[in-house]
Parts: structure tokens; sequence; C-alpha cells
């Protein structure tokens, strides 16, 4: 789920801060998803055109590790401990997704994956970001909700300058950045993922 904010200028003599949205939708690739019985092992890798500033998510199995001398993800699971799923279906922080056959047989079809992001879709600001004083300022998201669970919260300063900080996902749906540059121009967007990590 991407955010579509809006500019809100600069609020004080201090720091200026303004919203923008997220970068278009990463490409990803699943190379390989595979069962192997005879070790109980499932076993799922991919590439993200993103490389390796996105989280890739194996629906049901948990984040994938990023091998940044491979350039690609691995997920591995053994003893894996149930049965297979017939399709692996990866999705990305960065909004892109795959899915393919695992070979596994039996299987479990496990039916379509929930896939649907939380809402509201875009994530919005319920308070737009704001500075607090001359080094600091504070966003809250509007609460998401998803019939997968609790929501999570990710805030991205996207434009790179000295002491911005993102908030890596959490549950809180209130961010504060610390440690800002005075006159300085900031800009946040906020993106929700629900506990599948449908973003």
């Amino acid at each position: 789920m991407r955010d579509a904010l809006a500019n809100i200028g600069a609020v004080s003599a201090a720091l200026s801060v303004t919203t923008d949205s997220a970068p278009s939708g990463d490409t990803v690739t699943i190379t390989k998803a595979e069962y192997k019985s005879d070790r109980d092992e499932f076993k799922v890798e991919a590439i993200s055109s993103a490389g390796g500033t996105v989280t890739l998510t194996v629906v049901g199995f948990g984040d994938m590790t990023y091998d940044s001398g491979k350039n690609k993800y691995k997920l591995q699971i053994k003893p894996l401990g149930v049965l297979p799923l017939c399709t692996a279906v990866v999705i990305s922080t960065g909004g892109g997704s795959d899915s393919k056959d695992t070979g596994a047989n039996p299987c479990d079809p496990g039916g379509p994956p929930e896939t649907d992001p939380p809402t509201p879709d875009p994530a919005t600001f319920a308070v737009a970001p704001s500075a607090d004083s001359s080094s600091a300022i504070s966003m809250t998201a509007t609460t998401g909700t998803d019939a997968s669970g609790p929501v999570e919260y990710s805030f991205v300063e996207t434009s790179g300058n000295p002491g911005g900080t993102d908030s890596g996902w959490q549950t809180s749906p209130s961010y504060t950045d610390t440690g800002l540059t005075a006159s300085t121009q900031y800009t946040y967007t906020v993106t929700m993922r629900d506990a599948l990590a449908n973003i």
C-alpha cells in the first residue's frame, strides 16, 4: 500500500516539513520455490528490482533474508513440520509481488491468500508531520484496520537530509523523528502492512 500525501510546507522558522508519495512499486521475481519431502525442507529465493532496499516476505512464513553478495533474498525452513503450500507468494514493502508453484505433492492449496491491504488505502496522516522543536518532527498515521490482524506502520524520511531517520515497522501509529537539523526541509511518507505483510 502506498500513500499519496499533500505537501504541508514550512511549519516553523527552524524547520520545514513536507510529505511526499512513496516511490512506485518494485518488480519481484521468485527464482526458486521448492519443497523437498525427503528433508521436510521449504525453500524460496527471489530478487527485487529495488535490490536490498525493500523487505520481501513469503506470505504465511515470514520475512526473507537479503544476501547482498548474490543480490537475492532467501527463506529456508527445515523442518517445515506442516503440509507445504502448493504456491509460494512473495510480497515486497516496495509494492511488488510474485507467486510460483512449489512442486510439492501432496500440498496444501491454502485457498487464495488474503492479499487485501489495510484500510485506509492508501495510508494517510491523521496528524500531518509538524515541528515540535528546532530538532524534532512528530506525526500520526490514520489508524489502520485489517481482517488479517494487527496493523504495523512505517514512517520513512525521504529527503535524505542530515538527521532524518525512518521509524522501521512499528505497531504505534505515531512517530517522532529527533536529532534533526534546524532550517532544513524533511519529507515523510507513511505505509501500513497487515499480519500477512500485505501493503
